[in-house]
């Protein structure tokens, strides 16, 4: 059991000090728990805090910083790492991870990969989890071999290529598609996203198809419109992400 230092209105509460992982997002400066159902969903708009509390009391703090948070909530999210790291009686190990080149080390926290999605804090987890199925229509693309991320697309047939594989998530069904020159690896992960957007987002309750390119149903051709030639896919994009990935992550403590 960790031992934090009692603080009269921390923002924080007591459980920071059990082991495993916890996670919250800065919302309007304070730091908003993500249930664990959302854990490893980022709004690229938004900030947030992860920690790790390990065994042998060795803890890690991630600040997690979105491509398109502003100046203010960055600032938050540090005030509020400060704030929880002295509460743990400075224990943990700070790290500063930005949107797409997360360290090895945050990566592992989350084996399924990581799930980016557009806009911030109006977004809010509660709406994506609660919201109606039907009404749900986002498209993602897969990135990475070792460590995987899926990136939110504008829905058309203009953000596929023949080389990556994409989720094409419609609420009550949910389509791995797969581009021809993609390999096995990033089928299975592309598998892998799909049925946990199905067991954490619709609670089971979703159907999951996984799609070969050229045999698209129909209704992925009403949702995207008449398929045209796809462009192909560069596969060094995803060595260099996963390269570019091991050395991210600023150390700082």
């Amino acid at each position: 059991m960790y031992t934090a230092i009692p603080q009269s209105g921390s923002p924080f509460p007591g459980s920071v000090q059990d082991p495993g992982l916890h996670v919250w997002r800065v919302e309007k400066l304070k730091p908003v728990p993500v249930v664990r159902e959302n854990q490893g969903i980022f709004f690229s708009g938004d900030s947030y805090l992860v920690l790790h509390n390990g065994p042998e009391e060795v803890s890690h703090l991630h600040l997690w910083i979105g491509q398109q948070s502003s100046r203010d909530e960055q600032g938050a999210c540090a005030v509020l790492a400060v704030h929880l790291n002295t509460l743990l009686g400075e224990r943990p190990v700070q790290h500063r991870e930005v949107q797409g080149n997360e360290s090895d080390l945050f990566m592992s926290y989350f084996p399924r990969g990581l799930k980016y999605q557009e806009g911030g804090v109006e977004s809010a987890f509660h709406k994506t989890s609660t919201g109606a199925p039907a009404a749900i229509k986002k498209l993602y693309q897969v990135k990475g071999k070792k460590n995987i991320r899926a990136t939110e697309r504008a829905l058309n047939w203009d953000s596929f290529n023949t080389g990556d594989c994409f989720i094409l998530d419609l609420g009550q069904n949910i389509f791995a598609w797969c581009g021809g020159k993609s390999n096995i690896l990033e089928r299975n992960k592309a598998r892998d996203l799909a049925l946990a957007i199905r067991d954490s987002e619709r609670q089971g309750k979703a159907q999951v198809e996984i799609v070969t390119d050229g045999e698209e149903p129909a209704e992925m051709i009403q949702v995207l419109g008449p398929k045209p030639a796809l462009k192909e896919g560069n596969p060094e994009e995803d060595l260099t992400a996963d390269k570019a990935n091991a050395q991210a992550a600023a150390l700082y403590k």
